[in-house]
């Protein structure tokens, strides 16, 4: 553990990690589905706390950062995986128990004042603009982004799936004043093949729900920016727009009834 903390502090975004010494929190440990127990270890240095390290009993890490608090999705993202660890530009990158991919950077937001496909839209546009195109959202809060998207869906003829490519550049062209546009196609009926796709492309989608899904109390719309492949099944992280914390539901056909890809131009 102590070359792994030596390791990552090679990477200039923990080098303040360089002369840390780690500790095992004995009392704070997970054990993960498939049986291996997950320990905490606490980075230290003369000035305190300064990151979390969770690894298997045997040294392979699972996650790490440099906050020292390790919230309930953490936890329960770590229980789902079998731990391997991958190395790429001195990060670690964990990998999912059969397969599996979660777009970072995505701050999931909740839908209200707006109904739930400008919600999801709005989602989308979020992890853009704060990621990669800053005039998407600019100084606006998220209201103001969702409020606008709302009404670039009235403008289009409604909260409906398929004015989804009109509402979406109608917002692009009035944030960045035309500047960006969107290919927003509208698939119904999808693959899930198409959500792996775009996902292992860092691109989120807008994931549907059709009415007789069991989760909500009717049809709904969600921003998808990962899945897990665990036992045969396939299980969509998503923000749905009740919570801040990410979601996961299986994959199924007769309930995951559209899939809008958005591609910014």
């Amino acid at each position: 553990m102590q070359n792994f903390i030596i390791e990552v502090s090679d990477n200039e975004d923990f080098a303040c990690w360089k002369e840390c010494e780690v500790a095992l929190e004995q009392n704070d440990v997970v054990r993960s589905k498939n049986g291996v127990i997950i320990n905490r270890y606490t980075v230290y240095n003369e000035n305190g706390i300064y990151g979390t390290v969770l690894c298997s009993e045997n040294g392979e890490v699972a996650y790490y950062s440099l906050n020292d608090a390790v919230d309930e999705f953490v936890y329960g993202y770590c229980a789902a995986l079998t731990l391997k660890t991958e190395y790429a530009g001195g990060k670690a990158r964990t990998l999912y128990a059969g397969g599996g991919k979660i777009i970072s950077g995505v701050t999931p937001l909740l839908q209200a004042p707006v109904l739930c496909i400008p919600g999801a839209a709005s989602n989308v546009m979020w992890y853009y603009g704060k990621n990669f195109y800053s005039s998407i959202v600019g100084s606006c809060s998220d209201n103001e982004i969702k409020s606008l998207m709302s009404f670039c869906y009235a403008q289009e003829g409604g909260e409906a799936n398929n004015n989804s490519p009109g509402a979406i550049n109608r917002f692009l062209a009035m944030r960045t004043n035309s500047s960006l546009s969107a290919s927003v196609s509208v698939n119904w009926y999808p693959s899930v093949d198409l959500l792996i796709t775009e996902i292992n492309d860092n691109k989120p989608v807008m994931l549907g729900f059709s009415g007789n899904n069991s989760y909500f109390s009717g049809a709904h719309m969600t921003m998808c920016y990962g899945y897990q492949i665990t036992g045969g099944n396939t299980y969509a992280c998503v923000a749905n727009g009740h919570t801040t914390v990410p979601e996961f539901y299986i994959w199924d056909s007769s309930v995951n009834d559209c899939i809008i890809t958005i591609h910014i131009n």
